[in-house]
């Protein structure tokens, strides 16, 4: 039953994607869809976008302190690495000054004497064994100093590279706060562009700040270019006439009109 029931939602379903993308109705549905989707995005304010690029804009201070976290941390590996090599540096010299003292010791000996090692006497061939462990001991020792050595390297390399990146988002942060602040200008400065002109304007994290604010700031460049526009068609019919031509309806004489040599193109700004 659950099976049969999967099958008719997915035929269902099928059916309508086909109504959408091949049949009249979903052409309709499609054309519906898109004409709400742009009268959305046109009621969206200015104020209210930039709001929103704010709010993005502010998210990035959890970034930083995340960066910064990680920095704390990989300075404190540092330090710590280091204070290892630092001890393992005197254990590795120690170790080195005991294990020649040892074979000094051994090669002074002839082979049927009778050597102290530590706190017992061993005989020659047993004291070369010894000395053997020791020397694997100390190889031991050395590569494990050595490994320590690579890992405080990486660890520093690492360290710089989050530094450098929190120095990279400190920098892009600023420039976002700039921009956004350039932004509010450029608003207050359209907002009284329409009070002038008594036009009302109904216009419109960081997925990507830097590309919402070249939108928002060619939205702008559009409303004032649409102010132009209103002021230059809502002339009024009177405007450039001399008193004498306005008269010259009153005897029902037009105004003569200009020659086809005499006609001049006003190109309107």
């Amino acid at each position: 039953m659950k099976l049969k029931r999967m099958i008719t939602l997915a035929v269902v379903g099928i059916a309508g994607i086909y109504v959408v993308n091949e049949t009249r109705a979903g052409s309709h549905f499609s054309a519906w869809f898109n004409k709400m989707s742009a009268k959305i995005e046109s009621k969206i304010t200015p104020e209210a976008e930039l709001a929103r690029i704010k709010l993005e804009v502010g998210k990035l201070d959890d970034d930083v302190d995340r960066v910064k976290g990680d920095l704390a941390e990989a300075n404190v590996n540092v330090r710590l690495i280091r204070r290892e090599i630092e001890e393992m540096r005197g254990d590795v010299k120690e170790s080195e000054t005991a294990l020649r003292k040892h074979a000094e010791v051994i090669k002074a000996a002839s082979e049927s004497d009778k050597i102290q090692w530590g706190f017992r006497t061993v005989g020659h061939n047993e004291a070369k064994e010894l000395l053997m462990s020791e020397v694997q001991r100390h190889n031991d020792l050395k590569a494990r100093f050595k490994s320590h050595e690579v890992a405080l390297a990486t660890q520093e390399q690492t360290r710089e590279i989050i530094e450098q990146q929190l120095q990279e988002m400190l920098k892009q942060k600023d420039e976002l706060y700039a921009a956004v602040g350039a932004m509010e200008a450029d608003i207050k400065l359209a907002k009284v562009e329409q009070i002038r002109s008594k036009y009302q304007n109904d216009g419109s994290r960081m997925a990507d700040v830097k590309s919402s604010l070249a939108e928002l700031r060619k939205k702008i460049l559009v409303q004032r270019e649409k102010l132009k526009i209103h002021h230059n068609f809502d002339r009024s019919p009177a405007e450039g006439k001399s008193v004498d031509e306005i008269l010259a309806g009153l005897d029902g004489n037009a105004p003569k009109k200009p020659a086809a040599d005499e006609v001049k193109v006003i190109v309107r700004p």
